[in-house]
């Protein structure tokens, strides 16, 4: 018996309607950004804020833009932050080969430091390999990384103690820009890195990280270093202006011009309850 043509086509337009619907898939990455959100837009309403604060994971970048020939710069919404109060920028750019930037920038109108006005959720010592992120094995940026967590995380130890939580808090809520003079007194406050080491697992380094309830897309990151005796320290890091009082230089770090943004390591002392956490890590 002959198949009539409307068996067939019947079949056929079942097949092509499930070949458009999978051709037509939202992105896991997928977000639906405010019509006048674009790369130009974003870098002019958003600046840095906090270089200890980073990323879990990112939406789909906003459309790309390109400022002449030197750098690209992309902006991307973080996973719990849907209110864009936060959001992740990208700046790729050539000097000797690519250089890549990527930090996470606060909207101007906002005032909200999460180091400072969330709630710590939970914290942990976990190693950090901060040199190969994103990196793939013939040594090129992976996009794909970027919508992944910033941080290789491989957990050590879960802060559970309240008074070791307060530990870190207490050197995370500091102040993170600071002008000329603010940066020298800051520095007889802190500790020298001269007899300062850090702590190593397969080239890995141990850091700490504070997760909030406000925002599980924003946690706080600090790099652990130990003394000869094994107390404990934790980098906190600080924009700053140069060498001289210089409130230009100063503008242009809180300005739209995100790439002037610098930051320098300052040392803090941690407390018992976090040596103790540290000890049991690398004993």
């Amino acid at each position: 018996m002959k198949p009539t043509r409307r068996s067939i086509i019947i079949p056929l337009i079942i097949v092509l309607f499930v070949l458009l619907i999978s051709c037509h898939q939202v992105s896991k990455h997928a977000y639906k950004y405010p019509e006048e959100y674009s790369a130009e837009y974003c870098y002019y309403e958003y600046e840095l804020f906090d270089p200890n604060i980073v990323y879990t994971e990112c939406y789909e970048f906003v459309s790309k833009k390109d400022w002449g020939w030197n750098p690209k710069i992309n902006f991307s919404a973080i996973k719990g932050c849907d209110d864009l109060s936060f959001m992740v920028y990208y700046k790729k750019g050539w000097l000797v080969g690519a250089v890549t930037t990527v930090c996470v920038v606060r909207r101007c109108d906002c005032d909200i430091n999460p180091s400072a006005d969330y709630t710590p959720a939970s914290a942990e010592l976990f190693w950090y390999d901060g040199n190969k992120a994103g990196i793939t094995a013939d040594g090129r940026i992976d996009e794909e990384y970027y919508f992944k967590p910033q941080y290789l995380s491989q957990t050590a130890v879960a802060v559970d103690k309240k008074e070791a939580v307060d530990e870190i808090m207490d050197i995370a809520v500091k102040k993170t820009f600071l002008s000329f003079d603010e940066y020298r007194q800051e520095q007889t406050v802190s500790v020298s890195d001269t007899g300062l080491r850090g702590l190593y697992s397969d080239n890995c380094e141990l850091y700490v990280k504070v997760s909030f309830e406000e925002c599980d897309g924003l946690v706080f990151i600090g790099k652990i270093m130990v003394d000869d005796n094994n107390r404990c320290f934790l980098q906190h890091r600080v924009y700053h202006c140069g060498e001289y009082e210089d409130t230009t230089n100063e503008s242009k770090l809180q300005g739209p011009n995100l790439s002037q943004g610098r930051a320098s390591p300052l040392y803090y002392r941690l407390g018992e309850y976090m040596d103790a956490l540290v000890q049991q890590v690398i004993s």
